[in-house]
């Protein structure tokens, strides 16, 4: 709600209040209070937010009588529908309807400006391209907004701000971001130098050296560090544990992970291929662990199960 105003008859002289405009009119002797005052609030108090409490401050000139309390209450007010507009700054870049251009392959920072009714209570944002999360993170809750060194990707790219205001009201507005070509069609370096599985593009995209198959030294690859055992292919210990990520059992089937890229198992699942036997265990009894296979109770032979 927004533009209240609370009036109210009182017999006590009330000097000021903090946190809101007050006017005040005299009775005549014979009425049976001595002020009228209402009170209205000010830059930062006429609008308040659904479900939050606003407490009015006042002070009165004489020492207070607690039989004496303010009387006839009236509260006015207007109601007001949440809204909020998410606006990107467009210094550096070409608007060509809702896509924007940006001709070098560099992009220091992106801005904008948010219009909200409600104080701001929350902003986030995310950056995609090709289906891949690039960017994300948490900024401040202000007027303004901006993202320093955003991880942006030659070809196109999605940013998608998010603002809740502190009624709960949220709002996501995407922009679309060509990179490097005004045509939005970029040329992408697909050549494997180190052979890891990675393009060379993709290795620039998440950091990782395209000519050393094996960035961290861990013993696992780039590619499999990335698609397999979810560990950071820039850091050779992902959890800091002080075990290496090649030696880690993630999924405590009794293999490492360099166990399972080798054997080709998931090492993300004890049991890869859903037959009730662990990878280890498969291995143990000389099955193929990627191949369903019921074993007998004496535990001596083992049937492919079809």
């Amino acid at each position: 709600m927004t533009d209240w105003s609370f009036d109210f008859d009182y017999n006590m002289p009330i000097e000021r209040s903090d946190n809101a405009q007050m006017s005040v009119t005299n009775y005549d002797e014979e009425a049976q209070y001595k002020y009228h005052y209402q009170l209205k609030g000010n830059e930062t108090t006429k609008t308040i937010a659904p479900y939050s409490e606003l407490s009015i401050t006042y002070k009165v000139k004489q020492k207070l009588n607690i039989n004496d309390t303010p009387q006839n209450y009236n509260f006015a007010y207007q109601k007001v529908n949440p809204s909020i507009e998410i606006i990107l700054n467009e210094e550096g870049l070409e608007n060509k309807g809702n896509d924007y251009f940006v001709e070098t392959g560099v992009f220091k920072d992106i801005s904008g400006m948010i219009h909200s009714q409600f104080p701001i209570k929350k902003i986030e944002y995310s950056i995609t391209s090709g289906g891949l999360n690039m960017d994300m993170g948490v900024l401040d809750a202000s007027e303004e907004w901006h993202i320093a060194d955003p991880v942006l990707f030659a070809g196109v790219n999605q940013l998608t701000v998010t603002v809740t205001d502190t009624s709960g009201f949220m709002l996501a507005k995407s922009f679309i971001l060509h990179m490097g070509s005004i045509k939005g069609d970029p040329q992408l370096d697909k050549n494997d130098n180190d052979g890891d599985g990675l393009q060379n593009w993709e290795e620039t995209m998440y950091g990782t050296d395209p000519d050393n198959a094996d960035t961290d030294g861990d013993g696992l690859s780039d590619f499999a560090e990335l698609t397999s055992t979810g560990t950071n292919p820039l850091l050779s210990d992902t959890d800091e544990n002080g075990i290496t990520d090649d030696l880690e059992d993630d999924d405590g089937d009794g293999l490492t992970n360099m166990e399972e890229i080798d054997l080709g198992t998931d090492p993300a699942s004890k049991d890869s291929d859903k037959d009730g036997l662990d990878d280890k265990e498969e291995q143990q009894y000389q099955t193929p662990p990627l191949i369903q296979t019921r074993i007998k109770t004496d535990f001596r032979t083992a049937e492919k199960l079809f």
